[in-house]
């Protein structure tokens, strides 16, 4: 019997088109361009050493792709509790340091002693904390991606006393934005129930009663020789930090020929960072060629 004859194969159908092999390729390249796009910036973590007390400051930090000088921000964080007293790395964990180097800025944040990986005790804003945050100044306008002379601070509620005490004996700051910060320790300390978490704090981290302590932590303090351009943020309705204490550190400050501007808005202590982003940018665009920055 007559076998039929086989059907012939041909490899070469099996083979991709050169046609379709490019479009693989560029399907490829593509995706991976996608990736690299949205990829988080690279952090960079340091440990520095104050120099007056030989304690460890943790500081985390990123810059935008390219070679720079760009202007930087050095953000200082709130109290935190303990078991998230994560210090700096709040600012990765919210993508508030991703968030400003993709609009073009060196964005870093500072352990304050007592807080993430920065060796403590905690001083409620005091000589230590303020230190911390100077040698993270001093270490970021070393480094060849910083222009010194655009160095902006940002602190949240502790953290605002402290960028804004180290704004007043740093003139040379571009600029600082302060948010839900309390400005006059020595009143707050005599008006606030011994059962406040604010006041316990105090009396924790500074001791009894130590009014000149409190004093020298006072932003109100340095109010008639804060020259450095400032935002000053706040709720309205803020049940920690009272606004009439924000709003005369304002008029302080503008009455010595200070520049500081205040934005109230609607909220309590805790204001969140979306709503705060487009008024920083403001702010910052504003000072910018001030610093040097076209």
């Amino acid at each position: 019997m007559k076998r039929s004859a086989l059907p012939k194969f041909h490899l070469d159908a099996e083979k991709p088109s050169a046609t379709r092999r490019n479009l693989s390729c560029l399907f490829v390249f593509l995706l991976l361009k996608g990736t690299i796009a949205n990829a988080a910036p690279l952090v960079q973590r340091e440990v520095l050493v104050d120099s007056r007390a030989s304690k460890k400051i943790e500081l985390v930090w990123s810059k935008p792709d390219g070679t720079g000088p760009w202007p930087t921000l050095l953000f200082v964080h709130p109290h935190q509790e303990w078991p998230n007293k994560i210090g700096a790395e709040i600012f990765l964990k919210n993508k508030t340091i991703e968030y400003w180097v993709s609009k073009g800025f060196v964005t870093a944040a500072v352990s304050q002693p007592g807080y993430g990986k920065s060796d403590g005790p905690a001083d409620f804003c005091g000589p230590e904390s303020q230190a911390a945050v100077i040698e993270s100044i001093r270490f970021l306008q070393k480094q060849p991606s910083v222009k010194r002379s655009a160095v902006f601070l940002y602190g949240g509620s502790r953290g605002a006393t402290v960028a804004g005490i180290v704004a007043a004996k740093e003139p040379h700051m571009a600029g600082v934005i302060l948010k839900s910060g309390l400005y006059d320790f020595v009143d707050a300390y005599q008006m606030y129930p011994w059962y406040s978490a604010i006041k316990l704090s105090m009396i924790w981290e500074i001791g009894w009663n130590q009014v000149e302590a409190l004093r020298e932590r006072s932003l109100l303090s340095y109010a008639d020789h804060f020259k450095v351009p400032a935002l000053i943020i706040h709720g309205s309705s803020d049940d920690r930090a009272s606004i009439d204490y924000a709003s005369s550190f304002v008029q302080k400050v503008n009455a010595a020929g200070g520049n500081a501007e205040f934005l109230s808005l609607e909220s309590e202590h805790i204001i969140p960072m979306e709503k705060v982003k487009a008024h920083m940018d403001d702010f910052l665009k504003k000072h910018l060629s001030s610093a040097g920055v076209p």
